[in-house]
């Protein structure tokens, strides 16, 4: 019973996150309608930060904010280290909140496998979303759903198009 209360208020939680399933709605003004509010003080909607292993996995963090910056910054195993600023368009930014709702996101488990399982050695992945006043991380070293590792996956390719300017290069 326990299971089907939380469930309930998941889509509770998720209908009022966003209304509309889709990123391409139009307003009444002619505008595309966000799925992520917009402020004078930005806020990071999504990001991704995957963690090292002893071997050479690629180990970085991408926040993207509500004005469309990104910030990367490049631990180990990736071709930018350091620090590194993008922009993106907001449609691409609302895509990937669409995306999220597509995968049903913020039903998903908080992390993966279940936290009794103690490994060490796998790297790690973190995703989070923002939308609306509702927030969603996910942690992930192995056994997530597919569609999870779909959606982290168009992360990395939406994050690895972008054209980045070093902040502060490492020498």
């Amino acid at each position: 019973m326990r299971l089907y209360y939380l469930l309930l208020g998941s889509l509770i939680l998720l209908s009022a996150c966003c209304k509309k399933n889709t990123a391409d709605t139009i307003n009444g003004s002619g505008q595309m309608e966000l799925l992520f509010e917009t402020s004078e003080s930005p806020y990071v909607v999504a990001f991704i930060k995957r963690t090292a292993c002893f071997g050479k996995c690629p180990a970085y963090e991408a926040r993207i904010y509500s004005d469309g910056k990104v910030t990367y910054r490049g631990q180990s195993n990736v071709e930018m280290l350091g620090n590194w600023e993008a922009k993106i368009e907001l449609k691409r930014l609302n895509d990937i909140v669409k995306k999220a709702f597509d995968i049903k996101y913020f039903l998903l488990e908080d992390q993966y496998p279940d936290p009794s399982v103690r490994i060490t050695d796998v790297p790690t992945t973190f995703t989070g979303i923002t939308c609306k006043g509702q927030k969603k991380n996910i942690s992930n070293k192995f056994e997530g759903p597919e569609k999870l590792k779909v959606f982290e996956d168009e992360m990395d390719k939406v994050i690895a198009s972008l054209k980045f300017t070093s902040v502060d290069p490492v020498k």
